[in-house]
C-alpha cells in the first residue's frame, strides 16, 4: 500500500499506547510461531512473484474455483490460504495487524509492507478509509491468523486513473493479506442502524458459506447477527421504523437457519426456527414451506396437509406449495392402503 496515498498516522487516529497493547498482546510464544509461519510463508511467495515476473508469465488470478465474492458485485474476490482462528472478525474501527504483497495481473509486486530484514507489520483502522476500499472490505471477512488472496477490480483498488507509472488506469490487482491480529476499539456507536448493518454483513457471510454448502458455518453466522438485538438496552427508544427493520431481518435471519437444519436433517432445530419465523410473520411463505417440509420428512403427514391447505389459501398459485400437496396427498392414501390391507388381514384371520 501507498502510504501516501492511503494511510496518514496524523488523521488516522493511530494510538501509540495502543500500538504497545497490541505488542503485549501477541508477545506469548504460540503468536511469535504463527509470526514466523507469516513471515516464511509471505517470504517465500514474494521469491516466487519475483520468480514468476523474470519469466514475463502472466498469472492466472480469475479462474481458480476456490474464490468467492466477498460483497454482491463481485468487486472483491477471496481465496482462503490458510484458516484462521476463532469465529471473530475485526469490526470496524478495530485496529488491525497485516502483512500484505499487492501485485498486477502479470505478476510486478506494486505494493509491499513485508521486509526480510525488518519484519514489520503495518497497522491501520478498519473502516475508516485508511487503506484501499477492497482491502477493507475484504478484511472485514478475515480472523486472526488468516491468511487470504484477494481479487479487486479497479473501482475497489486504484479505480479509473491507476497510480501511474506502475499501476496503469483500469487495473486489477491481487493482495496477498496475513491477519496477524486485531483490537476492537471502544464501541461508541450502539445505534440501531449500526446493529442493522452489522447484522446485514453477517447475513451475507452466512449466505456465502450456505452457497458453499456448509450449512454448519452459515448457522453460526446467521446466530451471531441474531445475537445482536439480545441486548434489550441497545434497543431503547427505537423508532416504528427501526423496530420494523429489525424484525424483517430476524426473520429472514430464522428463514435461513431453519434451511440450515433442513439441509443438516436436524429437523427438531429446524422447526424451532421456522417456529420462531411464524411468531414474527405467521403467514411467511418460506417459514411455513420449510415447517411443512420438516413435517414431511419427519413422517408427519397430518400436520403437514394441514399447514399446506392454511398456506395454499395464502398462496394458491404458488407451485411448490402445489407440488407438496400433490406429494402429501399421496403419501396419504398409501398410509390409507397399507391399513386397508392390515385390517383385511386382520379380519381374515379371525375368521380363521
Amino acid at each position: 500500500m501507498n502510504h501516501e496515498m492511503i494511510f496518514n498516522v496524523e488523521n488516522g487516529g493511530f494510538d501509540e499506547n495502543l500500538n504497545h497493547r497490541i505488542i503485549e498482546i501477541n508477545d506469548d510464544d504460540r503468536n511469535n510461531n504463527d509470526n514466523e509461519q507469516s513471515v516464511n510463508y509471505l517470504e517465500e511467495k514474494e521469491d516466487d512473484k519475483k520468480e514468476e515476473e523474470e519469466e514475463g508469465e502472466e498469472l492466472d488470478i480469475t479462474t481458480d474455483y476456490e474464490y468467492f465474492d466477498v460483497i454482491k458485485d463481485g468487486g472483491i474476490k477471496k481465496r482462503i490460504i490458510q484458516e484462521g482462528k476463532g469465529e471473530e472478525h475485526p469490526p470496524t474501527d478495530a485496529l488491525c495487524v497485516i502483512h500484505y504483497i499487492g501485485r498486477r495481473k502479470n505478476g510486478d509486486i506494486i505494493d509491499n509492507n513485508f521486509s526480510k530484514k525488518t519484519k514489520n507489520f503495518f497497522q491501520f483502522n478498519i473502516g475508516r478509509g485508511e487503506i484501499l476500499s477492497g482491502l477493507d472490505g475484504g478484511i472485514q471477512s478475515m480472523k486472526k491468523n488468516e491468511s487470504a488472496e484477494f481479487i479487486l477490480r479497479p473501482e475497489y483498488a486504484y479505480g479509473k486513473m491507476g497510480c501511474p507509472p506502475r499501476i496503469p488506469a483500469n487495473c486489477e490487482v491481487v493482495y496477498e493479506v496475513y491477519l496477524k491480529d486485531f483490537v476492537e476499539m471502544p464501541d461508541d456507536d450502539k445505534s440501531v442502524r449500526s446493529l442493522i448493518k452489522k447484522a446485514e454483513i453477517l447475513k451475507y457471510e452466512g449466505n456465502q458459506l450456505f452457497k458453499r454448502n456448509a450449512f454448519r458455518k452459515a448457522s453460526k453466522c446467521y446466530n451471531r447477527a441474531l445475537d445482536l438485538f439480545k441486548k434489550k438496552s441497545d434497543l431503547l427508544n427505537i423508532t416504528p421504523k427501526e423496530s420494523y427493520d429489525i424484525k424483517q431481518i430476524k426473520l429472514v435471519l430464522y428463514n435461513n437457519i431453519a434451511a440450515c437444519f433442513l439441509n443438516l436433517d436436524q429437523h427438531k432445530k429446524s422447526v424451532i426456527s421456522c417456529k420462531l419465523a411464524l411468531e414474527i410473520d405467521k403467514d411467511n411463505l418460506k417459514a411455513n414451506y420449510r415447517l411443512i417440509q420438516n413435517y414431511l420428512a419427519t413422517n408427519d403427514i397430518e400436520k403437514a396437509e394441514e399447514l399446506l391447505k392454511y398456506a395454499l389459501k395464502l398462496y394458491p398459485k404458488n407451485k411448490s406449495l402445489k407440488k407438496e400437496y400433490r406429494y402429501c396427498i399421496k403419501r396419504i392414501k398409501e398410509e390409507e392402503e397399507k391399513e386397508k390391507k392390515r385390517y383385511k388381514y386382520l379380519f381374515t384371520d379371525k375368521k380363521k
